[in-house]
Parts: structure tokens; C-alpha cells; sequence
């Protein structure tokens, strides 16, 4: 995986209603990282965090927040496409999905994530529940959107004193409720999450030493009662509700075959659609394979004969999918054990062995891998990999992608310390829920229960050669603005605009107009479905010959001191036990895995990059000052000032470097109540390449070819993809790679935007 940026340590929060009076009664010095009577100066957004500035900088927290009402700051993308889902209350929600989505806007006033946030979202196990969700597998769409509803809305109070959800936000129509099994026995351990969402507890500190979580929330009280009726308390499975992602049958992603109402007009002939690449790929790797072609004709001949002999049938018309020729996948690693451990990939016969990472107690780590890879378990005291030490070896198949190490046998439960019993059940927890998951969807369950669903909006990709538009005031600049004007910005050059913003709007605001094209009107940016299995979007002309310059020339000149460097990789596993010396171990050079060079590149740098942020969380519809550091002034009742986007990396590629299939998704500690990782990728090329250098998505589920999708790179263009499922579960098949580059070189640029907040 593609590591994120490095952390820095987390500074403690000045209490809520603290920092609410504290803005209230600003002088507009901001608050001091070292006290009240420290010196103050000011702080700039792009600072970082570890500097003794002021109010920005000072202080990181765990929740985000975004909203419509009285916010003027509030973005969402304009679609001109009318959304397919229905619109719901959902208080777990920002407000921004509603209008993203196409659905009604918020009327309720400015909610944060921290105030919300519940990772017991979701789940239901009061028995009215049964009476909708019980209908969900027949084809009554409406049963299955209310089932979906009473999920999404279940025992969540808004804060207003009345029992209405105010916040509005759209519903994907894979989401699907389904019914899941607990043994009793965990009741108590699935109360400790209820109690941190109760208490807000972020880090489960003293939840995981409680010895009887209590909580007031009517699911879970529901649960116990459920707990107390059943007859054997002891070997008993409590049914509940939560919500699954279904994918479309594969005929769903080609809506219209040969019907071309739906063809994309003044489709710009450089990009080729989608259609055409699938046939580009598979003509191509047939006319390599002289075998392979063989075998498709022998395929097309059964097919033909197949649609002759059903006469009048509809077979003709079903689609299948095309088994893809890359066989990886995600697999994660879990040590149920009270002592940490090293993982090593065990290479070819042990004898090109890699450590993979540090596995810390009761914690994960995860890899891309294929089928037939073995892995192994090796205590830490050991120097290096050392097959007489082996404590556990796996060999990785798709059907089983998590694995879990377990010494732990039933007399010798008690022998662990209450905290460590309580994360023990939690991942045995984990293991039941996942396997009604995998009964429900064929996939494996990823994440960590319980996870609700994004809080963050996402676009729908239901088809092949769907578009939407999506427009910005943050229009292209078209001519290079002086040297002078492209310094790096301080928080006082935001706050400055927003001001302008509140008095004059957004189309009298942006900054350097002369330099852009008409701010008369609004950028309007394409986006084509190109791919539906993994969602990918392709965004032609995102950014301007002028822009791409720039964010190159931010390396090439070397008066920023942004110098490019060895790209690095990194398990996807992140630890509540985790320091800097785990990070430095974990975070190794690969040069057949990455052969690549990056720098990082700050929102602050300069003006146009700013811009191009500004441009991002419009495309991806979310308000833009979550992806910055924020001060108390600008949004005090927010419970963060912290940015849920990482800095932009720079990544170069010489001919001959790739990066091999991997995914741009984290596992996140067990015991952070926000479970975060990355949400959304936007990939921005920054060159044209010569030949090779595409970006490939191997496992993407089509009927034409066996390799997947591949973009081509293209200056200005842009992919945007999401790393999760509506579900809350890491989407697998956005397993992507670097092809290499056979003639020429490659500039691009990853913005990384987390769901629902950074770590």
C-alpha cells in the first residue's frame, strides 16, 4: 500500500464548551499550544501541526463536522442528473450528501461528526425491525428502501428535543438490510461499543476495563431483553439487522446494449470510451496470445449456439462476467495473542523472505497477495526470519482473506487481563458477524465490527458511460500569475476570503480572477463511469496546462524545498500500540513492488493549489474546509480543526518503474471508535507518457475483458475512485496498479480524502 503521510503526535483539545466560550470572547489571537500565558503568534494552515503556533495548529482532535444551515461555507457538487435513490432522514449523515446526491437539504442547523458519530450506527435489534426486513429478498423495492430507512435512522437523536431527523442525505440502492446472528455470550462485549458511542469515548480507555458496560440506547436495550428471553443464555444466537452492499448483476452495468441514448455527447476523441478500451484490451491481448483467441472463438461459437437452440429465450440478452487474469486480493492479518509479533511473507520456499510489518496484540495488519502466498508468524525477539521459530503459517486462498492467530484456549481466557479478554471478544465478535456478511454478500468482511456505512457522500456508478456534471466557481487558470503572488498562504489569507465569500458570494471571491478563465460562470467538470466494480470516474480536463505546470515546477525549481524521494510502502494496518519506531519499521523501500519517487506538496503552498483543494471538494461534494486545518474561530462548534485530507503527493515514474497491484485502503486500530481510513483516491496526471504508464484496474468486473480497466495518462485528467463500499466494508476490487513506463516519463498526483476523519 501507498504509505500516508507521517504522523505527528496528537496534541490534547481544549474542552468544548471551553473552546466555545473562548471564540465567543476572541480577540482573534487564538489559543497557545503551550497555555494561556504562552506567547502567541499566528498560525498558518499549512504549518506543521507539531510547530507552537496558534489557534490552528495547536490542538488536534477525533470528529469532523459539516452542515447547510447558517453554515455559508457549505459545498456540495451540482449534478444535472436527477438521483434514482429516494432521500431519507438519516441523522448520522452530513447534510452535504442530501444536496450532493440530488436530494432535499438539511433543515436542521449545524451538525459534527463528533456530536453524531456512532459506530453503532446501523444495527437494529428491536423487533419491529423484523416486520420490514423480513421482506427485503422478495422484489418490492419499497420494502427494501424502508428497511434500509429504519437502519439508517434507528434510535439516533438529532439533539433538538424532538424525535425528528433533520439531517436528509440519499440512500445507494445496493444497500440492502440483512440479518445477522450474535452468541449471547457477546452481548456484553457488543454493549462496550454501545457505552464508548454513549460516552464518546474515541480511544475505549476505560470502556475496555469496565466489568458492565451499560448503555441507554434502545437497540441495545432491546438486545439484552432479546439476551434474556432466549432459552439457553449461555449457547444462544440473538439475531440483528444491519446493512449489506449487493452488488448488480453484471447486465445492470451495460444499460442500453445497443441502444445509444445513453452515448456521452461531444465525447473528446482523445479519451476513448469506455466500450472502445475494453475492446482495444482484449483485441490486443488476443492477437499476443494466439491460444487465447482460440479459446474465445471456441467460446463465441458455444454462445451462438446456445442463444439458436433457445429460440425465442432471452439468453442471448444475459451477460457474464469476464473472469479476471489477475487472481489478487486483499488479505489481513490478525494476532488474537497478548504479544506482539512479526509478519513475514514467506517468499519463494522461505528463501526470499520480507517482513511485512510489527502485528501488535489484538490488532491487524494487511497486504494484496494471490492465491497460494504464504505468510508466517515469528516472534519479535527473533533477529530477522528464522523458519525454526514459526509460530503460524498461512497459505492464502480469496475464500478465507482474513486470518486470525488465536493461542488462546478456553481455560486460558481468564489468564488474560480484563482489558485484554475484552478485546479478544471483540474480534470473536467480528468473526460472527463477518460470517453472516459473507453469507449475505460472497465477499469477505474487512473492516472491523461494528462500521456504519461513509458519512461522506459518494457518487453513484451505475453504469457503464454514465456522466454527471459537477460544477465549481474554482475555475482553470489559463495564464501564470507572478512569482510574487504564489507564495505559500497563511490561515489569514482564508479567512480573508471568506469573509469576501460571506459579503459577496463565491463567484466574486476566488482569488487572482485575472489569472482564470471568466468567472462569470462556473467550471463545469464531466465525470464518466468508466468503471461500475470497482466505482472509478474519469474527469477530463480537471485541471489546466497552466496548473499541471505548476505543481511540477513546485518540485523541478527546488525553492520550496519539496525534493522528490524514494516511494515508500506500507502494511495497511494502523495500532493503538503503534510509535514512530513502527512506522519507521513498517515503512520500507521496494523497488519491485515501487520503483517510483514522490515529495509531498501542501494545500498551502501556493494559491492554485489551493484552488485545485477547493476544485477536489466540489467534485467529491464535500465542504472544502474539511479538507484544511480549521481555526476555533472559524467553526467553533466543530470538534476538530484537523484536515481529513493528506498532502498531496507528487509521484514520479522514469521508463521502466511501476507500482505493482495494491490498495490505497487501511486497516485501522480495533479500538478507535471512528475507525478511519482512506475514503476516496483522486488520481491527477500531470503528463502525457509516450507508451505505458497506465493505470490499471486488473479485477474491475466487466464482460468484455479479462485484464480489467486501464487509463491512459493524460495531462489535466483525473480518475476519481473510492477505496470503500457503501457498506462501510474496503472495496477489494479497487486493487489498482502503475503500469511501467516503456518510453518517456510520468508525472501524476494522489489526493487521499479519509472517511469519516483523519488519523
Amino acid at each position: 500500500r501507498t504509505p500516508r503521510t507521517p504522523r505527528t503526535p496528537r496534541t490534547p483539545r481544549t474542552p468544548r464548551n471551553e473552546r466555545q466560550s473562548r471564540a465567543i470572547n476572541s480577540t482573534g489571537a487564538g489559543r497557545s499550544a503551550a497555555g494561556p500565558s504562552a506567547p502567541v503568534r499566528p498560525c498558518r494552515y499549512w504549518e506543521p501541526r507539531q510547530q507552537p503556533c496558534g489557534s490552528c495548529c495547536a490542538g488536534i482532535g477525533i470528529g469532523i463536522g459539516i452542515g447547510n444551515k447558517g453554515n455559508k461555507y457549505a459545498a456540495a457538487p451540482t449534478l444535472n442528473v436527477p438521483t434514482p435513490y429516494p432521500t431519507f432522514p438519516m441523522s448520522h449523515l452530513s447534510s452535504t450528501n442530501g444536496a450532493g446526491g440530488g436530494g432535499a437539504e438539511a433543515d436542521g442547523a449545524d451538525r459534527h461528526h463528533h456530536q453524531e458519530y456512532r459506530r453503532t450506527a446501523n444495527l437494529g435489534f428491536c423487533k419491529e425491525h423484523d416486520e420490514v426486513n423480513n421482506n427485503n429478498n422478495n422484489s418490492n423495492n419499497d420494502d427494501v428502501s424502508e428497511g434500509v430507512r429504519q437502519l439508517l435512522v434507528v434510535s439516533r437523536d438529532d439533539g433538538d428535543g424532538d424525535d425528528t431527523n433533520d439531517i436528509v442525505g440519499t440512500i445507494n440502492s445496493g444497500l440492502v438490510p440483512f440479518d445477522f446472528r450474535i452468541p449471547s455470550d457477546l452481548v456484553p462485549t457488543l454493549g462496550m461499543h454501545y457505552h464508548a458511542d454513549e460516552i464518546k469515548e474515541d480511544r475505549y480507555e476505560s470502556v475496555l476495563t469496565a466489568l458492565e458496560p451499560t448503555s441507554a440506547d434502545r437497540e441495545y436495550q432491546c438486545l439484552l431483553d432479546r439476551a434474556a428471553e432466549a432459552p439457553n443464555k449461555k449457547h444462544h444466537n440473538l439475531k440483528g439487522w444491519g446493512l449489506a452492499y449487493v452488488r448488480p448483476v453484471i447486465s445492470n452495468f451495460y444499460r442500453g446494449d445497443g441502444d445509444t441514448s445513453d452515448a456521452v455527447d461531444g465525447h473528446s476523441p482523445d479519451v476513448p470510451s469506455v466500450k472502445s478500451i475494453l475492446k482495444s484490451r482484449r483485441d490486443e491481448h488476443l492477437q499476443k496470445n494466439p491460444e487465447a483467441a482460440a479459446e474465445a472463438a471456441k467460446r463465441e461459437e458455444q454462445a451462438a449456439a446456445a442463444v439458436a437452440a433457445a429460440g425465442d429465450s432471452d439468453i442471448g440478452n444475459k451477460r457474464t462476467v469476464a473472469t479476471p487474469a489477475h487472481t489478487g486480493f486483499a488479505a489481513k492479518f490478525t494476532n488474537l495473542s497478548p504479544t506482539p509479533l512479526n509478519l513475514y511473507w514467506d517468499g519463494r520456499g522461505g528463501s526470499e523472505s520480507r517482513l511485512v510489518g510489527r502485528l501488535h496484540p489484538f490488532e491487524s495488519l494487511g497486504t494484496a497477495t494471490t492465491p497460494g502466498q504464504s505468510f508466517s508468524l515469528i516472534p519479535v525477539t527473533q533477529d530477522g526470519y528464522d523458519d525454526r521459530f514459526v509460530l503460524q503459517r498461512w497459505t492464502m486462498t480469496a475464500d478465507e482473506a482474513h486470518v486470525y492467530y488465536d493461542p488462546v484456549e478456553d481455560n486460558d481466557i481468564a489468564k488474560l487481563t480484563t482489558e485484554q479478554q475484552a478485546r479478544y471478544n471483540m474480534w470473536k465478535l467480528n468473526q460472527a458477524y463477518a460470517r453472516d456478511y459473507l453469507i449475505k454478500t460472497k465477499r469477505p468482511w474487512l473492516s472491523d465490527f461494528p462500521r456504519p456505512v461513509p458519512f461522506h457522500f459518494m457518487h453513484s456508478a451505475e453504469y457503464f458511460g454514465k456522466t454527471m456534471t459537477v460544477k465549481s466557481w474554482e475555475s482553470h487558470f489559463t495564464s501564470r500569475p507572478p512569482r510574487s503572488q504564489l507564495e505559500k498562504i497563511s490561515y489569514t489569507d482564508h479567512e480573508q476570503r471568506m469573509h469576501r465569500e460571506s459579503r459577496y458570494g463565491k463567484d466574486l471571491s476566488i482569488a487572482l480572477p485575472k489569472y482564470r478563465q471568466s468567472r462569470s460562470r462556473e467550471l463545469e467538470l464531466k465525470m464518466e463511469v468508466i468503471s461500475c466494480a470497482p466505482q472509478v470516474f474519469l474527469i477530463d480536463d480537471f485541471l489546466s496546462t497552466v496548473e499541471v505546470e505548476h505543481i511540477i515546477d513546485l518540485v523541478r525549481d527546488g525553492s520550496r524545498n519539496i525534493t522528490l524521494s524514494r516511494s515508500a510502502v506500507h502494511p495497511g494496518g494502523m495500532s493503538d500500540y503503534s510509535s514512530d519506531d513502527d512506522r519507521v519499521r513498517n515503512e520500507q523501500t521496494d523497488t519491485t513492488t515501487r520503483s517510483s519517487t514522490n515529495a509531498w506538496i501542501e494545500r498551502g503552498d501556493s494559491l492554485i493549489v489551493d484552488s485545485i483543494y477547493r476544485r477536489a471538494a466540489d467534485l467529491v461534494g464535500i465542504d472544502e474546509s474539511l479538507l484544511r486545518h480549521r481555526s476555533d474561530e472559524e467553526h467553533p462548534e466543530l470538534a476538530t480543526d484537523h484536515s481529513i485530507a493528506e498532502r498531496m503527493q507528487l509521484v514520479h515514474y522514469a521508463e521502466g518503474e511501476r507500482y505493482e497491484a495494491h490498495h490505497d485502503f487501511l486497516n485501522p486500530a480495533f479500538g478507535n471508535r471512528y475507525q478511519p481510513s482512506r475514503f476516496a483516491t483522486l488520481l491527477l496526471y500531470l503528463n502525457d507518457v509516450e507508451e505505458g504508464g497506465e493505470t490499471i484496474f486488473p479485477r474491475a468486473i466487466n464482460s468484455e475483458s479479462h485484464d480489467g480497466i486501464s487509463v491512459k495518462p493524460k495531462a489535466g485528467t483525473a480518475i476519481l475512485f473510492y477505496n470503500v463500499l457503501p457498506d462501510g466494508n474496503p472495496d477489494d476490487l479497487s486493487q489498482h496498479s502503475a503500469a511501467p513506463v516503456i518510453e518517456g516519463e510520468k508525472y501524476l498526483a494522489n489526493l487521499w480524502i479519509w472517511d469519516p476523519i483523519i488519523d
